[in-house]
C-alpha cells in the first residue's frame, strides 16, 4: 500500500478513524483488522467501466466525493 500513498492515488472519503489510526501504530498495534481490509481493497477493486454517455455521471460522482457537491440530484432522463 505504501507505493500506492506515495502516489497520492489513495484518499479517505468520510471517517476514517480507525484504519489511519492503525497506519500510525503499525506494525506495533494490537489490532489491524481494518489496515488488513484496506490492504485487500487493492487486490479486489477495479476501475469501473463506462462509456461516454456516462462521464457526465463519474463527474458527479469525484465532485460529490470531494465535497464540491453535497447532494447529486439525479437525471431521471439519463440512463446509465
Amino acid at each position: 500500500m505504501i507505493p500506492r500513498y506515495e502516489s497520492k492515488s489513495v484518499f479517505h472519503v468520510g471517517n476514517c478513524d480507525n484504519l489511519e489510526d492503525e497506519m500510525r501504530v503499525f506494525p506495533r498495534g494490537n489490532k489491524d483488522d481494518t489496515l488488513d481490509s484496506a490492504a485487500y481493497q487493492e487486490q479486489i477493486a477495479f476501475k469501473p467501466y463506462y462509456n461516454e454517455s456516462q462521464e457526465n455521471y463519474v463527474e458527479e460522482v469525484k465532485d460529490f466525493l470531494t465535497g464540491q457537491i453535497t447532494r447529486r440530484q439525479p437525471n431521471v432522463n439519463q440512463t446509465y
